[in-house]
């Protein structure tokens, strides 16, 4: 148990300064640095629970539907602090993007926890990782999506947004869209067979959901951009876009994936022929939208 107390008090003086410089009562006082440590807050006490959760289940691949939870909650006050239509946009596109996230990694899960999670048991030792997980899954997804999710924080916090936004949520919505064909068509694939996929939008992008969802922050980003942010609020909101964008290629997403799948049958030659993340446009046919 000595090996959570650092995270706990990690938790608490996040708790404590988010309650003591928040000014509850007067949301149009809050600035982008006191609001972005209650996020973390939310984040941080909702992966909390989630590694209780952890605890009974005996498994932690939870987080990935916790991921597009929290996301959508850290951005919750900030909307209810300035609700307008234009807010309502943003938002309810978050809603939909989480929404979307959740139920298709709800759908995906099987009876054994995710590969990733197993591969990282294996690695850190497996009657340690119960309190491990603590750390490595739990808090450090909570604050790794709280940045990722500048872009939209800054755009909630902001009291008047312009009719621009549109320029960047219409990428978004284009983004949520391929990302949810891409992952159903896999979803049927699967449910009949065991060999990879390679039809459909997977034809030309081995990772054609990771590229929508890839689509999906750079919009939100770019609906940043044309409310002439100050420079500050410019950088943290291209620095949200590049972590995932990082995190998608570099860490969890496409490289990942490839030394897991790499193992099996025909993932090689299908993986020298075929992009791994943006689609080959002059392939794309209507018929791989189907």
């Amino acid at each position: 148990m000595l090996q959570l107390i650092p995270g706990l008090v990690l938790i608490f003086i996040s708790a404590y300064n988010s309650a003591s410089l928040l000014n509850w009562s007067n949301p149009n006082a809050w600035t982008l640095s006191t609001y972005w440590l209650m996020a973390l807050n939310i984040s941080w006490v909702t992966m909390l629970l989630g590694w209780l959760k952890s605890l009974y289940k005996n498994r932690v691949d939870h987080v990935d539907i916790l991921w597009g939870f929290a996301i959508l909650i850290t951005c919750m006050p900030a909307y209810i602090a300035n609700i307008t239509a234009l807010h309502s946009a943003v938002f309810v596109t978050l809603l939909i993007w989480s929404l979307r996230l959740q139920i298709q990694i709800h759908a995906k899960q099987g009876k054994e926890e995710d590969k990733r999670y197993q591969g990282f048991r294996q690695s850190f030792g497996a009657q340690r990782y119960w309190w491990f997980s603590f750390y490595q899954v739990y808090l450090l997804q909570g604050l790794l999506l709280v940045l990722v999710n500048l872009p939209a924080q800054i755009l909630l916090l902001k009291p008047l947004l312009s009719p621009l936004i549109f320029i960047g949520l219409f990428i978004c919505w284009i983004g949520i869209i391929y990302e949810a064909i891409a992952d159903y068509q896999l979803y049927r694939h699967k449910k009949k067979h065991s060999e990879i996929f390679t039809s459909g939008l997977f034809r030309t992008s081995r990772h054609p959901n990771y590229f929508g969802e890839i689509l999906v922050w750079l919009g939100m980003t770019l609906a940043l951009l044309t409310q002439a942010p100050d420079l500050i609020e410019c950088i943290l909101g291209i620095l949200g876009f590049s972590l995932i964008t990082y995190l998608l290629t570099k860490v969890s997403g496409v490289q990942m994936t490839y030394r897991i799948m790499s193992k099996r049958n025909g993932y090689s030659q299908y993986a020298k022929k075929t992009n791994a993340l943006i689609p080959n446009f002059k392939q794309l046919r209507f018929k791989d939208f189907c």
